[in-house]
């Protein structure tokens, strides 16, 4: 099939701290009939690793991407070239063999880097979309590593879906407690307890399979929360959520098209501006002069390229964008939000 005409190949990324479970899931949900067309890349670094290489496990859609550095400073090159290479490694006759990537990362790993990679590297482009992070949680210790580790924290900031694990070893409340603490951090993301009986295959998969990846969004999460400020005049409903680390979401709604330039222009100063504390921004929007919603990412430093979702991903077809951040101004963050409107109620 030539590549213009060929839909990207969606990409889920598994994160969660040392110890969380990872691993654990991954093994079982190997076992899964739905991810028999899934390639899982797990990036993992061992002491004994001189130079980047791929070593093939037993299980024939499993590779391991191993090395001795830093993973900042390795993946994006490593990452871009794994993928590169498995469209043509895993292929008879011409036809891949695979249908959607799997990530997972390493308990220490900061997810910026391979979200920058997998949106922004132009090797990439068009090539693979991302289709939602999902962070395991332990509770168990959950409450104690996220009180400890700030990049911990941060794996839980940016994921589009949370899955609790060692569901056996607490009780309601301590369940309850963590879950609390999880939502004050990413109030917008779905929850999920993993049981022993319930397949993990469909929510790791699922995300972004929905037209406009719509199941990477909690609607539901997202409409309560506009509903605690329907009140709100402006046509934006903000929801500004703090955590004691300073880590904050804020969602907002667009119910009228943008103006393009205006748009990519308040992005670009808003990476600017933001740096290091936009841990993640994601939204789907009506843009003037599109016909089709465009999803936008931007991390930290970078926005990238727009991709237009033939479909809206939910019925009142308004635009959504929910940012999440870390030290930084969130007054002046609503400021800057409070001019885009500005510049849409201009070019209206």
């Amino acid at each position: 099939m030539p590549q213009s005409v060929q839909q990207p190949i969606p990409v889920t990324l598994l994160t969660g701290f040392l110890g969380s479970g990872k691993t654990t899931l991954i093994n079982r949900a190997l076992q899964e009939e739905q991810m028999a067309d899934t390639l899982v890349i797990i990036n993992e670094f061992g002491q004994t690793a001189l130079d980047h290489h791929l070593v093939a496990h037993s299980q024939e859609n499993v590779i391991e991407a191993m090395g001795s550095g830093c993973l900042c400073c390795t993946i994006r090159r490593d990452l871009v070239q794994t993928l590169r290479d498995i469209t043509w490694r895993f292929s008879r006759a011409g036809q891949r063999q695979f249908r959607r990537v799997l990530i997972e990362t390493t308990g220490l790993a900061n997810p910026a880097p391979i979200l920058h990679t997998l949106l922004g590297d132009s090797q990439l482009l068009g090539k693979y979309s991302l289709a939602g992070v999902a962070t395991v949680v332990d509770l168990e210790h959950g409450l104690e590593t996220l009180a400890r580790h700030a990049e911990a924290r941060r794996q839980v900031a940016v994921a589009d879906l949370l899955l609790f694990s060692k569901r056996d070893r607490v009780d309601e409340q301590e369940e309850a407690a963590l879950r609390e603490q999880v939502r004050g951090l990413n109030p917008l993301a779905q929850q999920q307890v993993v049981s022993a009986t319930q397949a993990i295959a469909p929510s790791l998969l699922g995300l972004g399979e929905q037209t406009g990846q719509g199941r990477a969004w909690s609607l539901e999460a997202f409409q309560a929360l506009e509903q605690d400020h329907h009140d709100h005049a402006h046509s934006h409903s903000p929801d500004v959520s703090r955590h004691g680390d300073s880590i904050h979401s804020l969602s907002v709604l667009f119910p009228r098209p943008l103006p393009t330039e205006q748009l990519n222009s308040w992005l670009s100063d808003l990476c600017t501006w933001a740096g290091p504390g936009l841990l993640r921004l994601k939204a789907v929007l009506p843009v003037q002069g599109l016909q089709q919603a465009q999803v936008i990412h931007a991390v930290q430093h970078q926005s990238y390229p727009w991709q237009a979702v033939p479909q809206w991903p939910w019925p009142d077809r308004q635009g959504r964008m929910v940012l999440i951040t870390q030290d930084m101004d969130v007054q002046e963050l609503w400021a800057r939000l409070q001019a885009l409107d500005s510049d849409v109620c201009q070019a209206d």
